[in-house]
């Protein structure tokens, strides 16, 4: 681990207080993955400001432009029941599918820096405090038996991991979102409405493909719209000139 004290922050550039710390990275780098840079609270505190703000950025513009809800694709899926001496065959069709609650993405835990070959890594996870995935409408089939009606699910734990690269050329600092990827979704709830319970094998199934079709359109979905919004904060907001020198 790289230990950096006081008296090196206070050396570092107005513009990029981050750029003394490739120059350590790089000479103390424990090879192609690089190595934790060791942080005090202080310095903490001014990472974390750093990656709020372009959250905060990043939720208004998902709240400006409506897209706190997003539509996700219709799914359709069919499954079997086989006995001895019988098969049966069934159909699940769920349309004007919806995500909601994008802006509720927040950090949950302290930012962290990493040296890489490349410059230095920011990461930070993530969480969305109130994930919510439906369909509005679904069709489900089975024999003579048809169900109608909507769902919900509710997904009461998650996180994302946030990576953002500080590059540096001379004196020259620029910001790349990296990746955002979803790293966990748990706790789910799921609500279906509009019929009778037929049977459990029969409920089962149409719970075990909106589970299913939620958790991929939450991997897919909400990585590609983070990444979208975080890209464009990122634009926004200089993260070299932002970061002053820590005293």
């Amino acid at each position: 681990m790289l230990e950096v004290d006081d008296t090196v922050w206070v050396k570092m550039h107005s513009a990029c207080v981050l750029g003394l710390l490739v120059l350590v990275g790089w000479a103390g780098s424990s090879g192609p993955q690089g190595g934790l840079v060791s942080l005090s609270k202080e310095h903490t505190i001014v990472l974390n400001t750093v990656v709020d703000a372009i959250l905060s950025k990043a939720r208004d513009a998902m709240q400006a432009s409506g897209k706190d809800t997003i539509a996700i694709p219709d799914v359709k899926e069919t499954f079997y029941k086989g006995w001895k001496y019988m098969h049966i065959s069934g159909e699940f069709e769920g349309t004007k599918g919806w995500l909601g609650k994008l802006t509720s993405v927040k950090r949950t835990g302290d930012a962290i820096l990493y040296t890489t070959e490349d410059g230095i890594k920011l990461t930070a996870s993530l969480g969305l405090g109130d994930l919510r995935v439906g369909f509005d409408s679904y069709t489900a089939k089975v024999a003579l038996t048809k169900l109608q009606g909507s769902t919900e699910v509710r997904v009461g734990d998650n996180s994302a991991s946030l990576e953002i690269l500080l590059h540096y050329d001379d004196d020259k600092c620029t910001a790349q979102l990296e990746s955002v990827d979803i790293e966990r979704v748990g706790d789910i709830k799921v609500t279906i409405t509009g019929g009778w319970k037929v049977s459990d094998w029969f409920y089962g199934k149409i719970g075990s493909y909106v589970v299913n079709h939620a958790k991929q359109s939450i991997r897919k979905e909400v990585t590609q719209r983070l990444f979208n919004d975080f890209t464009h904060a990122l634009v926004e907001y200089d993260i070299c000139k932002e970061i002053p020198p820590v005293h």
